[in-house]
């Protein structure tokens, strides 16, 4: 008899932590959900042109090959050469922008280009990316023309992009994808298909 007490009470000692640690955690799984939800009203611009370069090469490896040009590059544009920043990005105004990152093929005879603008907190980013849609000239290249361009703000940043429609559908995809693994709010796209 007390042989089976003995081991009575040592099945339930070596139970008892089993049984309370499935219950330790009192807390809801609504309650336990929002701590592990990031908060993204706080990333609101991209920290410098290296941090935008690195979102669109992520971006890029995501993209099938037979999408993109042959031959990308991004760089930082020099804010100070208004006749290069009219060219590619229609704008002759830069209040509110810090930087302005462009991303095309090497090659003048694809119609392909990106653009990213690093806005401070005196832009009206919303106003910033409308008249970047509004302004850009879809035929800058010298024989061709891009078919479609789209838009969305990345926080108070916006990122542009236009070249052939499955391009830009797939790039643009590619780009909210690792904005919001970032951490980025991403607003609706605006997009416009371009007569050629």
């Amino acid at each position: 008899m007390k042989k089976k007490i003995l081991i009575t009470m040592l099945t339930v000692s070596l139970l008892m932590p089993v049984m309370t640690g499935c219950g330790a955690d009192n807390r809801n799984s609504d309650e336990v959900q929002k701590e592990t939800v990031k908060d993204v009203s706080e990333m609101v611009h991209m920290e410098n042109a290296a941090a935008v370069k690195e979102l669109m090469d992520a971006a890029y490896a995501k993209v099938t090959q037979d999408m993109l040009p042959a031959a990308l590059d991004t760089n930082e544009m020099d804010t100070a050469d208004m006749d290069a920043v009219t060219y590619n990005t229609g704008l002759n105004d830069l209040t509110g922008i810090d930087n302005i990152i462009l991303s095309e093929s090497m090659m003048n005879a694809v119609a392909y280009s990106a653009v990213y603008l690093i806005t401070n907190d005196e832009a009206d980013a919303s106003a910033t990316r409308d008249k970047l849609m509004d302004s850009v000239d879809p035929a800058k290249w010298i024989c061709t023309s891009a078919e479609k361009q789209a838009a969305v703000l990345i926080g108070k940043d916006v990122f542009f992009v236009m070249g052939r429609s499955d391009t830009v559908d797939a790039v643009m995809s590619a780009v909210i994808e690792e904005a919001k693994s970032r951490n980025f709010s991403v607003s609706e796209t605006v997009e416009r298909v371009n007569e050629i």
